[in-house]
């Protein structure tokens, strides 16, 4: 199981190559909850609260925006409607194709492959996401970097 830090030192790793709207705060997370009626994972508190949304390498992480945009939340409620998310699960990305789902029960993450439905488990935590999603992007990033250098 990854930490925080390690966390934090893959994204500080590719931070000119991405974007961050910056930290939330508790007030926009109790929004969040209140709008989405669910107990949010710690470890996606954190999240909002050192990053808000956005994402390095392509990895965009739904959250909160500047100007106090609740992407998690347009997020949620659009697909829970198109697509019958259940109410314990929350959208962290969307892939086009399919989207990464937050289980607020336990905080396990899914996929969601539009039109089948909640897929196999993705990853045991908020964490092990975040990291899984950026480490499979370095490995491009750092190989597409290695070809243009020869």
């Amino acid at each position: 199981m990854h930490t925080y830090d390690e966390v934090e030192k893959l994204i500080q790793k590719y931070k000119n190559n991405g974007f961050f709207t910056g930290g939330t705060t508790e007030e926009h997370i109790k929004q969040v909850e209140k709008q989405l009626d669910v107990k949010l994972p710690e470890q996606y508190k954190w999240f909002l609260l050192n990053y808000g949304y956005g994402g390095v390498l392509g990895v965009n992480t739904e959250g909160v925006a500047r100007n106090s945009i609740l992407t998690v939340v347009e997020e949620t409620n659009r697909v829970r409607k198109y697509y019958k998310l259940p109410k314990n699960f929350i959208v962290i990305e969307n892939c086009d194709e399919y989207y990464y789902c937050l289980s607020t029960e336990n905080g396990k993450v899914f996929y969601l492959d539009v039109p089948f439905g909640l897929k196999e488990e993705a990853t045991e935590s908020f964490l092990e996401y975040l990291y899984k999603r950026i480490s499979d992007r370095e490995e491009n990033y750092e190989f597409q970097k290695e070809k243009q250098n020869k």
